[in-house]
């Protein structure tokens, strides 16, 4: 009996950690505050996005220069960008070396983060790209996207930020 209540015991503590293990890789949840988002710029410089943001939302989106879904999503980034007129858009880098990728790819008027810090990924649940981020001015998330932007989610995203052109 002691022998099996010790195997019962030790089990739910492997599945506990296992569970903590794979929430930990969740994509952020609506409604979710969020800190602030700290990396460095291409000069090298400390950048950092925090709340409150006054009446401003803010667009984050997560990338890494050798994803090939992100290189896919690139055009209808720049297009959310240039229309999101009132709202801060941010690029956030979360791996790989962006020398060769800006020469093809550029972020227009938005912050680029060259590189963002290790907390601040694991704090946004930056996992995998390309993820589109809505922040409220407060730093809650307002809506998540993962994945590449076909045509028809790019329509729902426009709607949701509030898109002019």
């Amino acid at each position: 009996m002691a022998l099996s209540n010790w195997w019962v015991v030790r089990e739910n503590y492997r599945l506990r950690q296992e569970l903590n293990s794979s929430e930990s890789f969740q994509h952020t949840a609506v409604g979710v505050k969020l800190p602030p988002l700290y990396g460095q710029g291409l000069d090298g410089r400390d950048l950092s996005i925090a709340w409150p943001a006054g009446n401003q939302e803010t667009l984050v989106l997560a990338f890494s220069p050798s994803c090939g879904h992100c290189k896919k999503t690139w055009p209808a980034w720049l297009e959310l960008a240039r229309g999101c007129e009132g709202k801060r858009v941010v690029f956030a880098n979360v791996g790989g070396s962006l020398s060769e990728f800006l020469k093809k790819y550029q972020v227009g008027n938005a912050v680029l983060f060259a590189h963002v810090e290790p907390a601040s990924i694991l704090a946004y649940h930056f996992h995998e790209t390309p993820i589109t981020l809505l922040l409220t001015p407060d730093g809650r998330s307002k809506n998540v996207w993962t994945g590449e932007i076909p045509a028809a989610r790019l329509e729902e995203i426009k709607k949701d930020v509030g898109w002019r052109r």
